[in-house]
């Protein structure tokens, strides 16, 4: 975009109202004002003031790129007849009421404010702070009138677990727009805060229509001092001090100990026996706890475990005795038992029945039995043969 200056001596607007100074451009057929425009009345260089126009490259007519040729000339119109006299005395234009501040002489058609501007609430406790240069418009796009702050009698309801901080407002007109965001200032008085709420975590909130919300601005600044809260707006609306209520703090570590665990209950002597417990923590935070065993009422041993919200540890203990006996258990009020049993007997041994040696046999005496019986039994086989024939 770029910037035309027309520079004007109170000579050269004689008979017109300064204020309604404009630069107009010739469109072939008649002179137009052109849509941002406005008046600068400071004297500069030996000029009383200087008359300008903004033009962009897109979007207005006419354009960086067609501009060639074109006419400027700057236009204004003569100051208003004051009304005519009456019986009742010169007619004076009421002020506008409490809350309200005229823009109509500060802003361009465009709807840029040509100088800084505060409007201030009717009871003086919200201010808007507006800049030069500043573009507001109405939600239709039209230039900004006027600016009013009215208290409203009954607000929407405050989110679950917040307080609405003194008065809620109605910035109109509704859906006003300003790029960029103006400064609002609002000042609140500390016996309003009821007790549960901190005075530094107070924010500016607006009320959403479209979601029935209520939706924290940006950019808040809360100064206990001046007791007041800052915040920059980009568009009119309903807004409030909003004050949360910090949730409770979380309940603390709470421990129980189940699951009394004793393996094996029968063992050998210096045979290792773990013994373990389930500890769960069933409070709202972290928390370390102290594990005892006890065995037959004696402190044997102790072991510290940390244990996260809504979770459990498992703790173990491995004791070991050489003394036959049973052996009682305590640890945080669960009780067990285990034994240390002798190792068993050996059964005795098996007698072993040894048969009796044989006698060694003697071959030489049985082979001449066995030839004996031979030459006997072959005599009598031929005496009988013999005596047959």
């Amino acid at each position: 975009e770029i910037e035309i200056r027309n520079y004007y001596t109170l000579e050269d607007i004689a008979g017109l109202d300064e204020a309604s100074l404009r630069l107009s451009w010739w469109n072939g057929t008649a002179w137009v004002e052109c849509s941002d425009s406005g008046v600068n009345t400071a004297d500069t260089d030996g000029y009383s003031g200087y008359v300008w126009a903004i033009i962009k490259a897109i979007g207005t007519t006419p354009t960086l790129a067609n501009m060639a040729g074109t006419a400027f000339m700057s236009m204004g119109r003569p100051p208003a007849l004051p009304p005519p006299p009456s019986e009742e005395g010169p007619m004076v234009p009421p002020p506008p009421p409490p809350g309200t501040t005229d823009v109509r002489g500060v802003t361009t058609s465009a709807g840029r404010f040509l100088e800084s501007v505060t409007a201030i609430s009717e009871d003086e406790l919200c201010t808007l702070t507006i800049s030069s240069g500043t573009v507001g418009l109405t939600e239709e796009l039209e230039p900004l009138i006027k600016i009013t702050m009215l208290i409203m009698d009954e607000p929407p309801p405050p989110p679950e677990d917040t307080h609405i901080i003194g008065l809620t407002y109605d910035f109109q007109p509704s859906g006003a727009t300003f790029d960029p965001a103006i400064t609002l200032t609002w000042s609140y008085d500390p016996a309003d805060i009821p007790e549960d709420v901190a005075e530094e975590d107070l924010v500016l909130a607006y009320y959403d229509e479209a979601t029935g919300k209520w939706v924290e601005l940006e950019g808040c600044v809360v100064d206990p001092i001046t007791n007041t809260i800052t915040a920059p707006v980009s568009h009119f609306t309903t807004f409030a001090i909003i004050g949360a209520v910090p949730p409770p703090p979380p309940a603390p570590a709470t421990f129980s100990v189940t699951n009394l665990s004793v393996q094996p209950t029968k063992a050998k002597p210096l045979e290792t026996v773990t013994i373990a417990v389930s500890v769960a923590n069933t409070g709202g935070t972290e928390g370390s706890y102290s594990v005892i065993l006890k065995i037959k009422g004696v402190k044997e041993a102790e072991k510290s475990v940390t244990v996260a919200a809504g979770s459990s540890e498992d703790v173990s203990f491995n004791v070991t005795r050489e003394e036959v006996a049973s052996y009682s258990i305590t640890m945080d009020g669960l009780s067990g038992s285990f034994t240390i049993a002798a190792p068993p007997v050996p059964p005795p041994p098996v007698p072993v029945t040894v048969p009796p040696a044989k006698a060694p046999i003697n071959w030489p005496l049985l082979g001449g039995i066995i030839g004996g019986v031979v030459v006997v039994g072959v005599g009598i086989f031929f005496l009988i043969r013999r005596k047959a024939a």
